[in-house]
C-alpha cells in the first residue's frame, strides 16, 4: 500500500509536472502567436501609415503640377494678352504714320497745285504786261516819230502821254564826262528787270565734275530789251551765294525786308516732288527781290541775270 500510494504520488507528481510544462508551452506559444499577430498589426499599421504618407505625397504632388500648370497657363494668356496689344499698338502707330503720310503727300500736291496755278497766273500776267509794255512802247514810238515829223508842227499832239515821254526821251551827255566809264554802275533804266517779267520755266539734270546737279532755268524780260526775253541757267548754290554776298554788301534797311532763301538739303535733294518744290519757292524769292528797288539795281543782281555767264562768275570771284 506504501509503494502504491509513493507511486501514485509519483505519477501524480509525474503528471502535475508534465501538466505544467503543457501549460507552459501553450502559454509560450500562445504568447509568441500573439507578440506574432501584434507585430503583423504593427506592420500593417505601418504599411498603412506609409501608404497614407505616399499618397499624401502624392497629393501635394499632384496640386503642386497643377498649380505650376496653372501658373504657366496664366503666363502664357497673359504673354498673348500683350503681345495682341502690342500688335494692336503697332497697327495703330502703322496706320497713324500711313494717315500723316497721305496727308502729307495731298498737302504737298495741294500747295504744288495751288503753286502751279499761281505761276501760271503770273506767267500769264508776266504774258499781258510785256504785251502791254510792247504797244506801249511801240505807240510811244509812233507818237515820237510823229512828233519829230516835219509834216507835224505840233510839239505835243498827246498830252496824255507826256508822263511817258521822260522815259525815252533823249538824254544830253554830261559836261563832264566819267574818263574810265568801266567803273560806273549799270543804267537804272536800262538793266531794270520787272518782278513779273522772271520766271523759273523748267529744270534741268545736268553733271559737273561727274556729280549730278540740277539746273534752274529761267526766263527773264528786261526792258532793255523792249521785253524780249532772255534764259539764264543757274544753280541752287548760285542763289545761295547771290544771297551770302547780299546780306554782305546792302545795310540793315535792305536785310530787313530782303527774303528768306529756301533751305538746303542734304539729301534727296534730286527727287522730282523736291526740285518741283524748290523751283516754286527759288522763283518767289527772286521775284521777291525785284520788287526791293535798291536790290533790282545792284550790278550782282544784273551780273546773276545775265546771260553771259562770265559776268556772273567774275562777280563771284570778285
Amino acid at each position: 500500500a506504501t509503494i502504491m500510494n509513493v507511486t501514485c504520488v509519483w505519477c501524480n507528481q509525474q503528471l502535475a509536472a508534465y501538466f505544467y510544462t503543457w501549460v507552459a508551452q501553450a502559454s509560450w506559444q500562445r504568447g509568441l502567436m500573439q507578440r506574432r499577430e501584434l507585430q503583423q498589426m504593427r506592420d500593417i499599421e505601418l504599411q498603412a501609415m506609409k501608404e497614407a504618407e505616399e499618397q499624401r505625397e502624392r497629393e501635394v504632388r499632384e496640386q503642386q503640377a497643377q498649380l505650376r500648370k496653372a501658373r504657366a497657363n496664366r503666363l502664357r494668356h497673359e504673354a498673348e494678352l500683350q503681345a495682341q496689344r502690342d500688335a494692336e499698338d503697332a497697327l495703330m502707330l502703322a496706320t497713324l504714320h500711313w494717315v500723316k503720310l497721305q496727308l502729307a503727300v495731298h498737302l504737298e500736291w495741294w500747295r504744288l497745285s495751288v503753286s502751279s496755278v499761281n505761276a501760271e497766273q503770273q506767267s500769264v500776267n508776266a504774258e499781258q504786261q510785256s504785251v502791254n509794255a510792247e504797244q506801249s512802247v511801240n505807240a510811244e514810238q509812233q507818237w515820237m516819230e510823229d512828233t519829230l515829223s516835219p509834216s507835224n508842227p505840233d510839239p505835243d499832239p498827246h498830252p496824255h502821254l507826256a508822263t511817258v515821254e521822260g522815259e525815252y526821251r533823249t538824254q544830253a551827255p554830261s559836261p563832264n564826262p566819267d574818263p574810265n566809264p568801266s567803273l560806273q554802275g549799270p543804267d537804272p533804266d536800262e538793266s531794270l528787270v520787272e518782278p513779273e517779267g522772271l520766271q523759273i520755266v523748267k529744270t534741268q539734270t545736268a553733271k559737273e565734275n561727274g556729280k549730278p546737279c540740277v539746273l534752274f532755268v529761267m526766263q527773264i524780260s528786261q526792258r532793255k530789251h523792249n521785253g524780249k526775253k532772255a534764259t539764264v541757267s543757274r544753280r541752287y548754290r548760285d542763289f545761295d551765294y547771290l544771297d551770302k554776298m547780299m546780306r554782305q554788301e546792302f545795310s540793315d534797311d535792305v536785310l530787313a525786308i530782303l527774303p528768306r532763301m529756301p533751305p538746303k538739303k542734304s539729301f534727296g535733294s534730286l527727287e522730282p516732288h523736291f526740285i518741283s518744290s524748290r523751283k516754286i519757292s527759288l522763283e518767289q524769292y527772286m521775284v521777291d527781290i525785284l520788287k526791293i528797288p535798291e536790290l533790282q539795281q545792284s550790278p550782282l543782281i544784273q551780273a546773276f541775270l545775265d546771260e553771259d555767264v562770265s559776268k556772273w562768275h567774275e562777280a563771284m570771284e570778285s
